[in-house]
């Protein structure tokens, strides 16, 4: 039996996934988490084969945790399961170890095939998303691109900005003060060369865009 570690901040969806997960025959999933530091602890008791991540993890980042697995327990493989689109954060996902990527709209069959080769140490991403991390490795993507030079984080500030949500809503989605939000917000602007708001409104608005 393949065991398996869920992290996701949304109790309905890791119920939904772990049925279909114990459904398949020969996998089993022995932990649950919502958070990044609760999914560590369940890692280092359990000792799973795979964790499948979400990325969105509350007030922590699914791509902070694959890095802390592959830093501390790296015979564990990790799939990404995200609603965010796979163009985008597929790359990002295998440059800190995961092995795998499936959208959340996608057939759930998807996650037990990458389960399942994940667990044997086989990538489960599609030529595609490979083709595209080796571009964006070999020749380096502009220096104004947005998923190149913010963090996990502020990328998830700038998705939400593009969305069309307010500074208190993002605070309230992502588990941040204002306070942070606005920090964060200062810091993209200076990454992006940004002048003013609005200039940032339109810039990540139309990132979104193109990458939905």
């Amino acid at each position: 039996m393949t065991r398996v570690v869920l992290v996701d901040d949304h109790p309905v969806v890791r119920e939904g996934i772990a049925r279909f997960l114990e459904s398949a025959g020969d996998l089993t999933v022995v932990g649950e988490a919502a958070e990044a530091a609760e999914a560590l602890d369940i890692c280092r008791r359990e000792r799973p084969d795979v964790v499948v991540v979400d990325l969105a993890l509350g007030q922590s980042s699914g791509l902070d945790l694959i890095a802390s697995l592959k830093s501390e327990m790296p015979e564990i493989g990790a799939v990404v399961v995200s609603m965010y689109e796979a163009s985008v954060y597929a790359p990002r996902a295998m440059s800190v170890g995961a092995l795998g990527y499936v959208q959340k709209d996608r057939d759930p069959a998807e996650i037990v095939v990458a389960v399942r080769r994940v667990a044997e140490g086989k990538p489960a991403f599609s030529e595609e998303v490979r083709a595209q991390f080796r571009d964006a490795r070999n020749q380096g993507r502009g220096q104004g691109d947005p998923a190149a030079v913010l963090t996990n984080r502020e990328l998830e500030v700038f998705r939400a900005i593009g969305e069309g949500r307010g500074n208190r809503e993002i605070a309230e989605s992502l588990h941040l003060s204002i306070k942070t939000v606005y920090k964060h917000i200062e810091r993209i602007k200076a990454k992006l060369r940004l002048t003013s708001g609005r200039q940032l409104v339109h810039v990540a608005t139309e990132w979104v865009a193109g990458n939905r």
